[in-house]
């Protein structure tokens, strides 16, 4: 924290950083720009925190801070004869860190650590997680995580997590992701991002008959999403679209007209 400041705006800082987890350079940066109103600030960063995200001075995390975090959630897996942070760990990981099962942050966490394997990090990967997000205490991995969080507004963050997750939602002797489990994660990852979102989760439980998502499918639903807007007037049907994806569009134009008459709105999906 900048010694220039007065004790009056050094304890705004602290009051910022511990209302929003994100880091004292940011904390700084919005507060400058809003008067230094505590209250104004606070709103301001969660109607848009990526304008104020300051990258923060980085410093090497402590590995044998890591590893003791490691130790408090690990246990030994005696099929492997290694420890692990296993699904019990994991419970109380989160519980520690206030974050709910669902939370895309969770997910940020997974696919930092490079995660092969769904609820379990080995020692490894827990330690390149957290090196790679700059955290050794539970406090910094929130705030890290609150920070990659909002780094998903940039299109390209949001893709490599959205790849990431296919395989990690896969089980190892599966070639493609059960339905479920895609349906879970893309309501993690596309909620609020896909104006059709709710209709696409239905439509692959009804039409789909449940069928497991092969990869070509997950990656042209991104694209999709991306390109086409919610009354999927811009839909090219000639395009390389999965035949899934092409049914689902003449579904949804199918219900156009008795949206039309009950006056309905379509929602425009969100700009990246």
């Amino acid at each position: 924290m900048s010694k220039s400041l007065s004790k009056d705006q050094k304890d705004k800082v602290k009051q910022f950083t511990s209302l929003t987890e994100s880091g004292d350079a940011t904390a700084q940066n919005c507060l400058t720009q809003n008067g230094w109103k505590l209250d104004r600030a606070v709103d301001a960063y969660y109607t848009n925190p990526s304008q104020f995200l300051v990258a923060e001075a980085k410093s090497q995390p402590d590995r044998r801070k890591i590893e003791s975090i490691f130790q408090k959630y690990k246990e030994l897996d005696r099929e492997r004869n290694a420890e692990f942070i296993l699904f019990n760990g994991m419970v109380r990981l989160l519980e520690d860190l206030r974050l709910p099962v669902e939370s895309v942050r969770v997910l940020i966490l997974a696919w930092k650590c490079e995660a092969k394997v769904q609820c379990e990090f080995s020692r490894d990967e827990f330690a390149r997680g957290l090196l790679e997000l700059g955290a050794d205490s539970l406090d910094k991995l929130n705030q890290k995580l609150q920070s990659a969080e909002a780094e998903l507004s940039n299109m390209t963050k949001l893709r490599e997590l959205y790849n990431f997750t296919y395989d990690y939602a896969k089980q190892a002797s599966q070639k493609n992701v059960d339905c479920d489990a895609a349906v879970a994660y893309w309501g993690i990852i596309l909620s609020g991002r896909f104006a059709l979102l709710d209709d696409w989760i239905q439509f692959i439980k009804d039409f789909n008959n449940n069928r497991s998502i092969p990869r070509d499918t997950w990656t042209l639903l991104f694209d999709f999403v991306m390109t086409v807007n919610g009354d999927c007037s811009k839909y090219d049907k000639d395009g390389a679209w999965p035949v899934v994806i092409d049914e689902f569009v003449e579904h949804i134009k199918a219900k156009q007209p008795k949206q039309a008459a009950d006056g309905a709105v379509t929602v425009e999906p969100m700009e990246y």
